[in-house]
């Protein structure tokens, strides 16, 4: 029995026949179009109004450890989201939980902070006019100057030890005003933990914090330029809306401090 797409006739035919007797139209196997609704092979089982690409496997290499390894999943995950942000973001999981992005992140952020903070107490030493001038030894107090650098190395350890918590929160913080703001514009299309996923994983770049003097500049530009990408991709949302999501902050920002300044220089003018 051999079904007709075109007449919709079902006929009896012998073996080899390749065209239906009624229209004259070629035999599509029944087997290859499980209905007769017009869906192609593998697509029956999607919803409607999916499409195969719609529907392809998200994937992160740092969710895949067990295949990867912990430092082969995390350079293909910082590989991937810091040169290619676009197709990075496009098949980022929206769900599995904060867990894995939130330590890619903190562990990105806390090997940039480290090498911030070595590269500062270096330089500190090295510019030390103490250590360039001889004549400069009489201008100092020696006992209170190795104080200083030994308080100084006790805040950097104490520095290393909190910051994980402090990157922690700002993760949090972050995601949430960026999920904020998009709520309030109604350009919302996933859920805070999509938000969340998108910034942790924008940390990236602060690997770049190991080049000394330009790498924080490097660091900052180059994470806010994945954050853009990220809201677009994962939120289908516009560039410009998404530059405005990440902006806003920091417009507003602005405003309110310069709105203090003119009420500062206001009060002044009242009281002279």
């Amino acid at each position: 029995m051999k079904h007709c797409r075109r007449c919709g006739k079902t006929t009896e035919i012998e073996a080899g026949m390749k065209f239906c007797p009624n229209c004259g139209a070629p035999y599509e196997d029944t087997q290859s179009h499980p209905d007769d609704k017009g869906e192609t092979p593998g697509m029956a089982g999607l919803p409607q109004g999916k499409t195969a690409e719609s529907e392809q496997q998200r994937y992160t290499p740092w969710e895949d450890k067990g295949k990867l390894g912990f430092l082969g999943s995390l350079f293909e995950t910082w590989k991937k989201s810091v040169f290619e942000p676009t197709d990075f973001y496009r098949k980022m999981p929206v769900k599995g939980g904060i867990g894995n992005p939130l330590l890619y992140g903190l562990i990105l952020a806390f090997i940039g902070f480290v090498f911030q903070m070595v590269y500062r107490q270096l330089f500190t030493q090295l510019f030390d006019p103490s250590h360039w001038y001889p004549y400069f030894n009489d201008m100092f107090d020696r006992d209170f100057n190795a104080f200083e650098y030994q308080l100084k190395s006790i805040s950097m350890l104490a520095g290393i030890m909190i910051f994980p918590f402090m990157a922690a929160a700002w993760f949090f913080i972050w995601s949430g005003i960026t999920h904020l703001i998009l709520t309030i514009f109604g350009w919302k299309k996933e859920e805070y933990e999509a938000s969340f996923r998108l910034i942790a994983y924008s940390e990236g770049p602060s690997f770049f914090l190991i080049v000394p003097l330009i790498g924080g500049l490097i660091s900052i530009v180059w994470q806010l330029v994945l954050v853009v990408i990220g809201i677009k991709e994962v939120h289908r949302v516009s560039a410009g809306q998404a530059l405005l999501v990440v902006f806003l902050p920091t417009i507003l920002c602005c405003l309110c401090c310069c709105s203090f300044v003119w009420w500062i220089i206001g009060l002044a003018g009242i009281s002279n």
